[in-house]
């Protein structure tokens, strides 16, 4: 009996040692959250079923969910605190989950990866998940930014030549007039110089801005700022809400078809400001010529900003390391060449990847970082974009002024940051 005794005594370690490795050895699953179109989500999942054969303890749960749902969802889940281990994240609108600190830093996992080339990103696209000197999201994409796209056979049969590089606001104007004047239909409907909503009341709106030197809205140490109604900004507004309402140049925002992309495709506008995610479009339906510049330049030179959609990983998740092994997987040069660069649905985040693009696609990703930098942003922002899409509509139409409508969405912009930063 002692002798039976002694020896289960000493194979408990043992056994202990197996069932310890047993454990060890239990795949961990990572909840991984996107919101794609069907075609560009089964680049995803094939990326993903690669990465299981490659990493089979990693359980990966791929998830995809509409835009909307996708961001209704994730406050519910962040309340509850079961977020998605990692997350597809677009600035803008994930911000609120960076400003309270809800996102991993990834500076210490990426120290210790010794197979990762992060020279290799676009650096305009780390900068803008770069905050207090930490990197918080690996980007999917370089970048996205408004730059011009012009109907070359309309300006042919206009008789204008194209402009250049270092155009103006003013040369812009001119020249949408004379195409108007000389060429005032195409195919049974009326040309117009530019596009509708200009700016649409998002993030874009920074850019006209821009133009004019005015401040939009501010984010550093003394936190977030709403600066529409400052003096510049109203100028800048206002001249461009004449372009609608006084010259009537721009498509009405009531004309059928009522959107930018139709209009052009059928060859009615001649200068449309738009980003490179129409390429695709473009190439697939566009019966005439086209060529791209950058955007216009206005009193205070041209200051684009560049919007990025990135992977971050939830601070609360429970498998830290395993879900930056997926997040450094799904941006890798590898995957992100083949699922952005090969597939045409953007600019890829890597460098390497623009040998792959069409040939439109690498002049864009040329002329759309001229004179860029990251997009400003805060927690709210949705909110107030929604409050200026419906006032930007009335300045278009000439019921508003700007200064009407900058106070108004001041006011709102302002509450909405409160709530978000109590101040």
């Amino acid at each position: 009996m002692k002798k039976l005794l002694m020896l289960l005594l000493c194979c408990l370690p043992i056994a202990s040692a197996i069932a310890g490795g047993a454990k060890e050895s239990q795949p961990v699953t990572v909840r991984f959250t996107v919101a794609f179109d069907t075609p560009r989500f089964k680049y995803y999942e094939n990326a993903m079923s690669e990465f299981k054969t490659k990493n089979p303890n990693i359980n990966v749960v791929l998830q995809n969910e509409s835009w909307t749902e996708f961001w209704a969802k994730l406050r519910a889940q962040t309340a509850s605190k079961t977020e998605p281990d990692v997350w597809l994240y677009v600035q803008t609108f994930g911000d609120e989950w960076l400003d309270k600190g809800l996102l991993m830093p990834l500076d210490d996992y990426i120290s210790k990866a010794k197979d990762m080339n992060m020279s290799d990103f676009v650096e305009t696209a780390l900068k803008g998940m770069t905050k207090g000197g930490k990197l918080y999201g690996l980007p999917y994409e370089g970048g996205s930014t408004v730059f011009t796209f012009l109907n070359v056979d309309l300006f042919k049969q206009a008789g204008i030549p194209l402009p250049t590089n270092d155009w103006t606001w003013d040369d812009a104007k001119r020249i949408a007039k004379e195409i108007m004047a000389k060429v005032p239909t195409v195919n049974g409907g009326k040309v117009y110089g530019f596009g509708q909503r200009m700016p649409d009341g998002e993030w874009q709106t920074a850019n006209y801005l821009g133009s004019w030197g005015a401040p939009f809205i501010t984010n550093d140490a003394d936190g977030p700022k709403y600066l529409l109604d400052d003096p510049k900004s109203i100028e800048a507004m206002q001249w461009i809400y004449d372009l609608h309402a006084k010259d009537k140049i721009c498509a009405p925002i009531d004309e059928t078809p009522p959107n930018d992309w139709t209009l052009w495709l059928n060859g009615r506008i001649p200068i449309l400001f738009h980003g490179a995610w129409s390429i695709p479009t473009w190439l697939e339906g566009c019966k005439f010529k086209w060529d791209m510049i950058p955007f216009p330049k206005g009193p205070g030179g041209r200051n684009v900003v560049s919007i990025g959609g990135y992977f971050v990983i939830s601070k609360s998740t429970k498998v830290p390391q395993q879900a930056f092994e997926v997040l450094k997987f799904i941006t890798s040069a590898e995957q992100n060449n083949n699922i952005v660069g090969k597939s045409g649905a953007g600019i890829p985040a890597h460098k390497s990847g623009f040998q792959y693009m069409s040939n439109e696609l690498q002049r864009a990703a040329k002329i759309m970082f001229i004179d860029s930098s990251p997009i400003v942003s805060f927690a709210g922002l949705p909110g107030i974009y929604e409050t200026q899409s419906k006032e930007f509509d009335l300045g278009m139409l000439g019921q508003k002024s700007a200064a009407e409508i900058a106070k108004v969405c001041a006011e709102k912009a302002r509450q909405i940051i409160k709530e978000n930063y109590g101040k």
